[in-house]
């Protein structure tokens, strides 16, 4: 549930052909977009589009970044006409961390023998070119804050464990605790408290009473998957840098209509002041950045994607 959160949180999504949010490489050249769409990596299939690669992307890094750091490997390719060659090409591969090694300030990374096909597999470790790797690491207070969450949901789940086993199990047959009289109980003191306004007034007191702390956790949880997000890309665009000067190219990709940190940040501040409707701070996401502007449908405003 976390993983998809950040997920929702950090790349909005689009309806039908639109993404969401676009992706930017500069320079705008065609054969420069092409190559690096050609070298972002992918768990499953290629994508057409450049857009669902870097979803696709960022959902693989967020997983691990929860896991522990982040390891990407540059690789090369050359012309089959001349192997010993310039590279002409290049991909980015996503490393399992749990199989690499380091041993001495290098790193080794645990494969199989892809060539046996009968009898057991034969594993070796391969030496990692420290100039092909990117290490990428969650800053501490970051991590602290995830580490932080993660215990919160594990003593959640405990609790619900708990509580089910209390009501329903040995501890809560020999309690003394009747949870069908707690039940009728609680109803009637609900009937008398709304007597006088009707039934359908039972929630009038609470009615959006907490609403202005809803929003205040989303818009913390949205800056929080935004620092994730960033961790990232950022990760991604040094692959492209030690690529780029490996091939002679220089390029840079960015993501436009996603919520930035600084987007949080004015809109805590515009929580706080009263000036935006608590209904796009509950969404943050989703909120345009104009505190008097009406909430927006998801693919309100969309354009294609821009490359």
């Amino acid at each position: 549930m976390l993983l998809q959160d950040l997920r929702t949180y950090s790349l909005p999504y689009g309806r039908g052909s639109n993404d969401g949010f676009d992706v930017i490489i500069e320079p705008a050249e065609s054969e420069l977009t092409q190559l690096i769409h050609d070298a972002l990596p992918s768990t499953s299939y290629r994508h057409w589009r450049i857009a669902d690669s870097i979803r696709d992307f960022v959902d693989s890094a967020l997983w691990r970044l929860i896991d522990g750091d982040l390891h990407l490997e540059v690789q090369y390719y050359h012309a089959l006409d001349n192997p010993d060659g310039e590279p002409v090409a290049f991909g980015i591969k996503i490393l399992d961390a749990e199989r690499i090694m380091r041993h001495r300030g290098r790193y080794c990374y645990i494969v199989a023998d892809s060539d046996r096909f009968e009898g057991p597999r034969t594993w070796r470790a391969e030496e990692l070119d420290p100039r092909c790797l990117v290490n990428a690491s969650l800053p501490r207070t970051l991590r602290r804050d995830l580490e932080r969450a993660l215990s919160l949901i594990r003593l959640s789940d405990r609790d619900i464990n708990i509580a089910s086993s209390f009501v329903m199990g040995n501890h809560g047959n020999n309690s003394g605790f009747d949870f069908a009289a707690h039940r009728r109980m609680s109803n009637d003191i609900v009937l008398k408290g709304t007597r006088t306004i009707g039934w359908a007034g039972r929630g009038l007191l609470t009615e959006g009473l907490l609403d202005p702390e809803k929003a205040w956790r989303a818009i913390s949880f949205g800056r929080f998957a935004a620092r994730l997000r960033d961790v990232a890309i950022d990760a991604l665009n040094e692959s492209i840098s030690r690529a780029g000067a490996r091939l002679d190219f220089a390029a840079s990709l960015t993501l436009s209509r996603v919520p930035t940190r600084a987007d949080f940040d004015q809109m805590e501040r515009d929580l706080q002041a009263g000036k935006r409707p608590i209904s796009q701070l509950l969404v943050p996401w989703l909120s345009d950045g104009e505190p008097d502007a009406e909430p927006q449908d998801v693919d309100a405003g969309a354009t294609d994607e821009k490359l």
